[in-house]
């Protein structure tokens, strides 16, 4: 189109070319519109401004603090006897045990002096003469019945004491005839078993009796009954001395 405007520079009047100027501007005006109308908008020129756009953080919400760990307590070295170690390792003293229930047709009774023994179910007890004694009696028969008890010991050895006990218990008593006395040990402790018989009356009575001592005390127990009637009160006495504590 310059060529050919060109061509025809000396044939074209002012006005003329005036008026092309104007209707190629409006032309490249109306072009320009489109292009601008027609173009995909710009999104920085939509945004909303930056000032007026609220801003969020992220916060976390608080954590509770961690529990502390326990600290052991320290473990004692070997050879330390603490208090704790000493706890943990002292043995538990055990308690004592009952007394072994009395055999079929006894009953446990206790002394004097803290004796205890079994004596027949049916024999009634109460104390009896001479300091720390006590005499079950069989309700069928007064010659038969049984000793027990305990006092303080006396100063001398057992086996002297005896002796000069039995000198004057012969002394004063009708019939005396030693069949025993020996020494003896009862469960570990220094003993004196003394068997004899006398007479009581018309009759023979046969006597056995058995004494030990320990811390300081000593303890008897004594059965006694008709002569002829002795093998049947034997087992009474055994039965006293295998159940007697201490």
């Amino acid at each position: 189109m310059i060529g050919w405007l060109a061509s025809r520079r000396g044939r074209i009047s002012s006005p003329w070319l005036a008026g092309a100027f104007a209707v190629a501007y409006l032309i490249a005006s109306v072009l320009l519109g489109v292009a601008l109308l027609t173009a995909p908008p710009d999104p920085s020129s939509d945004a909303t401004p930056v000032a007026s756009t609220p801003r969020y953080e992220f916060e976390p919400a608080p954590t509770q603090p961690a529990e502390p760990t326990p600290t052991p307590p320290e473990q004692p070295r070997s050879g330390d006897l603490s208090s704790t170690e000493a706890t943990i390792t002292a043995t538990p003293r055990r308690p004592e045990p009952p007394p072994p229930a009395a055999p079929t047709g006894f009953r446990q009774v206790t002394g004097p002096a803290g004796l205890r023994t079994v004596v027949p179910s049916d024999w009634r007890s109460m104390p009896s003469t001479g300091p720390g004694a006590e005499q079950a009696t069989d309700p069928a028969d007064a010659t038969r019945y049984v000793k027990y008890g305990g006092a303080a010991a006396p100063a001398t050895g057992i086996e002297s004491a005896h002796v000069r006990f039995e000198n004057g218990f012969a002394a004063r008593t009708d019939g005396y005839r030693r069949i025993a006395l020996s020494s003896a040990s009862y469960d570990g402790h220094a003993a004196v078993e003394w068997e004899f018989e006398h007479r009581d009356g018309p009759a023979v009575k046969h006597v056995r009796s058995l004494y030990w001592r320990t811390d300081g005390k000593e303890y008897f127990l004594l059965a006694a009954a008709p002569a002829d009637e002795w093998a049947e009160m034997k087992p009474i006495y055994d039965t006293m001395v295998a159940n007697a504590e201490p």
